[in-house]
């Protein structure tokens, strides 16, 4: 489950830098479109970095062993749960 979650931000990014080719193509149609170039400019970059982000993430997760589960423990999901807000007010 976990695997997917880094699948999933991977395909936003993709979409976030290809949204920023079709702003920039956009931009050499019309005369003088700045905010567009800028706009275009923004999500690829954006793109670039937040997948770099998320590939780092995502193969250091792999590398720990987070994969082989379908939802990765943590050592706060071993201890007892808290007592419900009724019990305490008995």
């Amino acid at each position: 489950m976990a695997e997917f979650l880094g699948d999933i931000a991977g395909m936003l990014e993709i979409f976030a830098v290809a949204a920023g080719l079709v702003l920039l193509h956009r931009a050499s149609k019309e005369a003088p479109a700045k905010l567009l170039q800028a706009a275009g400019v923004l999500l690829i970059v954006g793109g670039l970095v937040a997948g770099a982000c998320t590939g780092w993430y995502w193969f250091q997760y792999r590398a720990a062993g987070d994969f082989e589960r379908a939802m990765p423990m943590h050592s706060m999901m071993m201890s007892a749960p808290a007592p419900s807000p009724a019990a305490v007010t008995e």
